[in-house]
């Protein structure tokens, strides 16, 4: 029978495509020992159950959570933080946060692409958050630096009086390595970098041979923004500098048909400019 069960389990999980990771979750055997206690038979909640009533139950839940903190808040005081990015369908959302000493609470995320360009509707915005979290709770507001953002968090430092406003760090750091990379010389170390790892991502059998020269390492690795990516890419791209000479000039290399090819060549001749490298 605890066969049977952990195939059925299993099973489900790979139908569903469902990482394997999550049995190491919290919740995953209590989910088991509140269906081992009912007697069989037992129907699972259907689709719009989940969706509907239980997941209503969840929202409420958390609800009552987040204001079981205020009692802290009201202690220890708290930062605000809005969080604006955009989605795949080019909606402007932001996402407030509140931290204090013990974590940081996950407040709501709202669609402002009405409001994101409008100081005024940005400012009765976060008013409204402000005064939903206490804005005698809040000692400090952290926003994007962007215009909008900075002239609606100067307001409501006019507004509330001793609350702080202050640009996001990350946000800060992003938009100077965005200058950066607007600098001639380094947007051609950069353009020159791409052009040897598009080309090896882009060919099977020279991506093959690289992963065997860097012991399975990779050249390219996404950051968590767009523009601290390739700044990362390059680092990883010069702690595999060896490795990437010594597969160019490597007789496999030489004699495979892929190096004849124009773009083959391109290739090589990136990888042993030592200009570059420098």
């Amino acid at each position: 029978m605890i066969k049977k069960c952990g195939l059925a389990i299993s099973k489900w999980m790979i139908d569903a495509f469902v990482p394997f990771n999550v049995v190491n979750l919290a919740y995953y055997q209590p989910m088991i020992d509140a269906i081992y206690s009912i007697n069989p038979g037992y129907k699972a909640p259907n689709f719009y159950r989940v969706r509907g009533h239980l997941l209503n139950k969840w929202v409420e839940d958390v609800k009552i959570l987040v204001n079981d903190y205020r009692s802290i808040w009201e202690i220890t005081g708290c930062t605000l933080m809005a969080d604006g990015w955009t989605d795949r369908n080019r909606r402007t959302l932001i996402n407030f946060l509140v931290y204090y000493p013990k974590e940081t609470v996950f407040l709501k995320s709202v669609d402002a692409s009405h409001a994101s360009k409008t100081v005024d509707l940005l400012f009765r915005l976060f008013k409204e958050v402000v005064l939903y979290v206490g804005a005698q709770n809040i000692i400090h507001i952290v926003t994007d630096n962007v215009v909008n953002y900075v002239v609606a968090g100067r307001l409501l430092e006019k507004e509330f009086l001793n609350r702080f406003w202050s640009p996001c760090a990350a946000h800060c750091i992003n938009l100077m390595l965005q200058d950066i990379g607007k600098l001639p010389k380094v947007a051609e170390i950069v353009s020159h970098a791409a052009n040897i790892t598009k080309y090896l991502y882009n060919h099977c059998h020279p991506l093959f041979l690289m992963r065997q020269y860097t012991h399975g390492k990779e050249i390219l690795r996404p950051a968590s923004t767009r523009f601290a990516t390739n700044f990362i890419a390059l680092q990883s791209i010069l702690a595999q500098k060896d490795a990437l000479r010594s597969l160019v000039t490597y007789r496999e290399w030489t004699r495979s048909s892929c190096s004849k090819e124009a773009k083959a060549k391109k290739c090589v001749e990136e990888v042993l400019d030592s200009n570059f490298w420098k």
